[in-house]
């Protein structure tokens, strides 16, 4: 949704695009690697979280010192009035 709306710089979007479903695909290698995982998969999971970690970070800081860009197409106001206004539904 960030990357679509462009309400955060695109570069930083993809952080939280490839961080997310790195840290599902190393969960599950732990998930479904038997008892005792290695150390290995630990480490990998390790270092596949640093992205999203950043994401994570890069959001609430970004959002709470910055705001939404206010260039993004979702939040300029000539692309609202270009929205047609949904049609009022008749009481039933």
């Amino acid at each position: 949704m960030m990357y679509r709306t462009g309400l955060v710089p695109r570069r930083v979007a993809w952080l939280g695009l490839i961080g997310g479903p790195l840290l599902i695909a190393t969960g599950t290698a732990i998930m479904f690697s038997g008892n005792h995982p290695s150390s290995t998969l630990r480490g990998l999971q390790g270092i596949a979280t640093v992205p999203e970690f950043l994401w994570e970070l890069f959001l609430g800081l970004y959002c709470t010192f910055k705001g939404f860009r206010p260039s993004s197409p979702i939040l300029r106001a000539d692309a609202r009035e270009e929205r047609t206004p949904m049609p009022a539904s008749a009481p039933a």
